[in-house]
């Protein structure tokens, strides 16, 4: 039996099969040729706070291609990766599919092109409720991120793989990932915009879980750590600050020299 031929990626924008048929002028549809150029622009009409019209820029040339017949191409991935992101529709979670699926079959797991494609594909399967599918994501992106050794990247990694578990119901593993999210930032602190969501997912995890010793004690190493202490002030949740402000204090000046003598209290102990 006849091996068919491997899909090659695209040459110079000229393939037949994707470039649409020549219309009027006045038809929407775009020729794939400028595909490249659209991406940078939607990029930066996102920038810019225009994501109506970078959906509508990259919808011209995306929206007439059919995606179960799209070769694996570098630059359909990104322009598939971005419009998923911008997507309300059924035809969201396709693209993202097709985005993560081509880029896996373009690039090795550490690609950052696939690392992209994985974790837009990864937001989009929790948000609509797929969490067995998106925890399978999540963890191949949590290894990624492990092996190229960026600690910040490895915590946000942790805390949406915690988040998809606690969603699937298995609480256990939810809390001890977003245990090991929280504990690496705390030995990386950097960018609060990553910091915060980690800190307010692990509080909420903990108060859903009814886990309100682990809680007590994460409040107190909060007080205790000046970098965290100063994380949990920034935050601009209503419900996070007024829990916090609540019961900081009062949980802390009575659990103070209940654990003073026990050791590596600095760090969250294990589960």
């Amino acid at each position: 039996m006849a091996v068919p031929a491997p899909r090659r990626p695209l040459r110079a924008w000229r393939c037949p099969a994707l470039t649409p048929a020549p219309r009027r002028a006045d038809s929407g549809v775009a020729e794939l040729t400028g595909l490249p150029a659209a991406v940078i622009a939607a990029h930066h009409l996102i920038a810019a706070g225009n994501t109506y019209p970078a959906a509508t820029l990259l919808g011209r040339y995306l929206d007439a291609l059919d995606i179960a017949w799209l070769p694996d191409d570098p630059i359909l991935v990104d322009a598939f990766t971005l419009y998923a992101t911008l997507r309300h529709d059924d035809r969201q979670l396709a693209a993202a599919r097709y985005a993560e699926q081509a880029s896996r079959r373009l690039h090795t797991e550490l690609h950052p092109r696939r690392l992209a494609a994985a974790r837009v594909l990864g937001n989009l399967l929790h948000r609509r409720g797929h969490f067995d599918e998106a925890i399978t994501v999540r963890k191949s992106i949590l290894d990624a991120h492990r092996q190229l050794d960026i600690p910040p990247s490895t915590a946000e990694a942790h805390s949406e793989l915690a988040a998809s578990l606690h969603a699937a119901g298995h609480c256990g593993e939810a809390v001890r990932a977003a245990d090991r999210a929280w504990l690496t930032w705390q030995n990386h602190p950097g960018d609060d915009t990553i910091g915060q969501p980690i800190l307010r997912g692990y509080l909420r995890m903990l108060k859903s879980c009814g886990r309100f010793d682990d809680l007590a004690d994460l409040l107190c190493e909060i007080s205790l750590d000046p970098a965290a202490a100063a994380l949990a002030l920034s935050m601009r949740s209503g419900d996070d600050t007024a829990y916090l402000d609540r019961h900081q204090r009062q949980v802390c000046a009575g659990r103070e020299s209940l654990h003073a003598s026990e050791p590596g209290r600095s760090q969250p102990h294990p589960r």
